[in-house]
């Protein structure tokens, strides 16, 4: 039996009034124990989505977003050279308008080898492919206990992380996990299981401090610093919990769309 899974998630996009561009991964699309097979799938979803796509709309070629005039004429010699149809014509002067609104839909008659070579030529992907070392792989969410939640886009869809280090950077890289600083009410005897540990890491953390009259505890909300005090208290800020393959696979990857 094989001690390896890999995944497909599609990736999610959001439109910023210029552009679509990869916010985040999405749903799960399905899961494999044969990499061979994953591969083969992977491709395959690739190439549907390329063949229903604007590409002008997407980030890589955008000219609002990471377009840039090398990789246009690049391409467009590419759709003469394989296709015969240019989706850029000069004008009188042989010049050519970068910031025209084109569309680029890749040809019906363009092969699955054809679509890969524009991929990789544009850096442009509508799905990616997750390798797990376990037989039966496992994602990871960020539990808010103080809000009951957790963190994502609604109850219904949980931010999903294909690794515990990756979930937890972004803890450390957020400053939107909480929308206002946090005041614990207490003693430090009160919220700590170990308080001389608390009070020693609050006398040289800038994001920790004791309100004079009432001596709470105040934590800025950035990730830093909620990473840095939350193993010492009795009610952690954040959890990160483990979200098996078969809750995930019931998340509609729509759900992360939605915001």
């Amino acid at each position: 039996m094989s001690q390896k899974s890999y995944v497909i998630r599609k990736l999610a996009f959001h439109y910023n009034d210029e552009c679509s561009y990869v916010h985040c991964s999405g749903g799960i699309e399905a899961y494999f124990q044969d990499k061979e097979e994953a591969t083969q799938r992977y491709k395959a979803l690739e190439c549907k989505a390329f063949r229903n796509e604007d590409l002008f709309d997407l980030e890589q070629l955008h000219p609002c977003g990471d377009g840039d005039e090398e990789t246009w004429l690049a391409l467009n010699n590419y759709f003469v050279e394989s296709f015969g149809e240019p989706f850029l014509e000069p004008d009188d002067e042989g010049n050519y308008d970068f910031y025209h609104d084109v569309e680029i839909y890749i040809p019906d008659h363009a092969t699955d080898d054809q679509i890969w070579t524009i991929r990789e030529m544009t850096g442009i992907r509508f799905h990616e492919l997750a390798e797990f070392d376990r037989p039966e792989p496992v994602f990871y969410t960020i539990w808010l206990p103080t809000q009951n939640e957790y963190y994502g886009y609604d109850e219904e869809a949980p931010r999903l992380f294909n690794s515990y280090d990756y979930a937890l950077r972004v803890v450390k890289n957020s400053s939107y996990l909480f929308n206002e600083d946090i005041v614990l009410k207490g003693e430090l005897e009160d919220l700590s299981n170990q308080p001389i540990l608390l009070e020693a890491l609050i006398s040289k953390h800038s994001g920790l401090s004791r309100t004079k009259r009432s001596k709470n505890l105040k934590i800025k909300k950035d990730g830093e610093t909620l990473v840095v005090v939350n193993d010492l208290l009795k009610q952690p800020l954040f959890e990160i919990k483990e979200y098996s393959i078969e809750d995930a696979k019931k998340i509609d990857h729509s759900m992360y769309e939605e915001m």
